[in-house]
């Protein structure tokens, strides 16, 4: 046991999303086993580190900053953001919000990572189980997470030659703002009641009960200690896709 605490002590992770629930998370897990970690964000405020991940010379200059006095082992992609509408009424501008919130940055944090990773590291990525099917109103969204799971198990591909390790962990509905905020969507789109909504998630899930942010947090520090996973996913979902 202190010989594999001793281990975790020397990792350095990188979280983008920071700020989010889910990376939050992600960072207080890591900490919790000792690891030194670093979460960038674009809202970033000290301890976070500020960055624009649409950025790509920003972005470069934050790992550039953060690999100067650290040897990376693992980077944990997190950031990202949800729309909600039916294709046809969804305008491009969304579309093009939506990509680039998801896939871009994701494109661009494995792009920029993949030379920063010390040899046996890992990348993970967070998709979705949107990534998985489509669904009526989170078409947009889908799209952008389907293309994250073929962006991971390429990168696994490529980064094998290094031992670095490429997974995409897919979480079904998560306690926190963004599902709030999506219902309220889906409520008004629908004609729904919020509670309505809600309920029916519910009885699709086996757990009865939202994922908690920990949860995806457990399955990324599962990837990260993992030597022999690669190029695949995990789905956190408590059985609604089962």
């Amino acid at each position: 046991m202190k010989n594999k605490k001793k281990l975790i002590e020397k990792r350095v992770v990188v979280v983008t999303g920071g700020n989010g629930t889910i990376g939050k998370a992600i960072i207080n897990k890591f900490k919790s086993e000792g690891a030194k970690c670093f979460a960038i964000d674009i809202k970033g405020s000290y301890p976070v580190l500020k960055c624009d991940l649409l950025n790509e010379k920003e972005l470069k200059k934050t790992f550039n900053k953060i690999s100067s006095k650290n040897k990376i082992t693992d980077v944990i992609h997190a950031a990202g953001t949800v729309v909600i509408g039916e294709i046809k009424n969804s305008t491009t501008e969304e579309f093009d919000e939506n990509i680039n919130n998801n896939l871009k940055t994701a494109f661009l944090v494995g792009k920029t990572c993949s030379s920063k990773i010390k040899r046996g590291g890992s990348l993970t990525f967070i998709s979705s189980q949107a990534g998985l099917k489509g669904a009526k109103y989170w078409g947009i969204y889908c799209l952008s997470k389907a293309a994250i799971l073929r962006l991971s198990e390429t990168l696994a591909n490529e980064l094998a030659h290094k031992k670095i390790r490429v997974n995409a962990v897919c979480p079904g509905d998560v306690e926190g703002p963004m599902m709030k905020n999506a219902i309220k969507k889906l409520s008004r789109l629908s004609n729904k009641t919020e509670k309505s909504i809600y309920n029916n998630y519910l009885n699709n899930i086996l757990m009865k009960r939202f994922a908690k942010p920990s949860e995806i947090a457990d399955t990324c520090f599962y990837f990260s200690n993992s030597k022999f996973v690669t190029g695949t996913i995990a789905l956190v979902d408590g059985g609604e896709n089962a």
